[in-house]
């Protein structure tokens, strides 16, 4: 196989692993056949500190038990690596020369038994808070040293892995940050449902997931949240694209059906959502919403504390922090510093505006 080829070859695994279609392995074995590396180390984190996550190696469980336990301590191209500004791929014994390498303890009691000390690869951040890109292709002392035409290889592959890694780094971060969420989620009495940055459905509790079945407002599509009528699917689109870049969400009446009540899509980040990704969707029935009580969600939506709640539709109905304080058994100024933190929680630049948005939240039982 030619060498453009492979390069194709190699970059096609990147984008089937970022997508969760194919094992980093495969990604590894690829790199491996790329530049005719007997074995191989993928990780990201930072290694020097012992915070890692080995993607994919091809060496012995126990040899990477021990490279965990202690030896990572001692791996000097991990160290001057990541010390290096320049992110390019580097071939071994520009970090480490050959003879310094020998007389090293992790070269005598850990590399040389594992059949490591050419070594060609990349250590390069992955930009934002994710952590950093960790490759090592290895060949045993007996093999010719990787030379110039192997780090030119890496070098059109490398960019594409930095990519595909950064995208598992976020689409992993969305999950989590949804997981936080369906817990509440599933307890609401509206529906609700969590979609990533490309609309794919995380999670839907089951009145959700019984509109999406119906068609009602929102449906999905090979596990894509769309919309249910194409002239609302560029605005559904355009809503979820603004609260996964780390907006703060907003209001969208969805057309309904002839002889079916309309529903407002309301989209929000998660409470604790840090990293961008993921956008929490609520499906608002207006007929239903002057019988029940809306702290629940609010809480869950905005991380308000259920104090912080009470208070917030309170003022929200135009009552003074006095009276509210009254009301409460509080002090006024405890109740002001509630009100405080549920403008800064909701992104609400006043009352007035507060009182906008929980006149549109749907009920929830109390």
């Amino acid at each position: 196989m030619d060498i453009e080829r492979q390069i194709r070859r190699t970059i096609d695994a990147v984008s089937a692993a970022a997508a969760g279609e194919a094992e980093w392995t495969t990604v590894s074995r690829a790199l491996e056949d790329l530049v005719g590396a007997r074995n191989h180390t993928l990780f990201v984190g930072a290694p020097a500190s012992g915070a890692f996550e080995v993607l994919s190696t091809g060496h012995d469980v126990s040899d990477g038990r021990r490279y965990r336990e202690y030896y990572h301590k001692l791996d000097l191209w991990a160290i001057r690596g990541a010390a290096r500004r320049n992110p390019a791929p580097f071939l071994g014994t520009e970090l480490v020369p050959a003879e310094q390498l020998r007389k090293s303890e992790i070269f005598t009691d850990h590399l040389r038994p594992t059949g490591v000390f050419h070594v060609a690869g990349a250590i390069m951040p992955l930009g934002g808070s994710a952590d950093s890109l960790f490759l090592g292709l290895h060949r045993p002392e007996s093999s010719p040293a990787f030379e110039e035409r192997d780090r030119l290889a890496l070098q059109d592959v490398i960019p594409h892995l930095r990519r595909g890694l950064r995208l598992r780094h976020e689409l992993c971060a969305a999950t989590g940050a949804a997981q936080a969420a369906m817990a509440g989620l599933a307890a609401l009495g509206t529906p609700a449902l969590a979609v990533d940055r490309t609309n794919r459905i995380l999670f839907a509790n089951p009145l959700a997931a019984a509109l999406l079945q119906a068609r009602r407002g929102l449906v999905s599509r090979a596990g894509q949240c769309v919309a249910a009528d194409p002239a609302d699917t560029q605005a559904v689109a355009t809503l979820i694209r603004q609260v996964t870049s780390g907006g703060s969400g907003g209001l969208l009446r969805l057309r309904a059906a002839p002889g079916e009540a309309p529903l407002t899509l309301m989209a929000s980040r998660p409470a604790d959502a840090v990293q961008p990704g993921v956008a929490l969707l609520f499906l608002l029935d207006q007929a239903a919403r002057q019988d029940r009580a809306k702290a629940g969600l609010l809480q869950v939506m905005y991380g308000l504390t259920a104090a912080e709640a009470e208070v917030a539709e309170a003022a929200a109905r135009g009552e003074t922090a006095a009276g509210i304080a009254v009301q409460r058994g509080t002090s006024e100024a405890t109740v002001r510093a509630q009100i405080r933190l549920v403008l800064e929680k909701t992104d609400a630049n006043n009352l007035r505006q507060l009182a906008m948005m929980i006149s549109a939240l749907p009920d929830v039982p109390a």
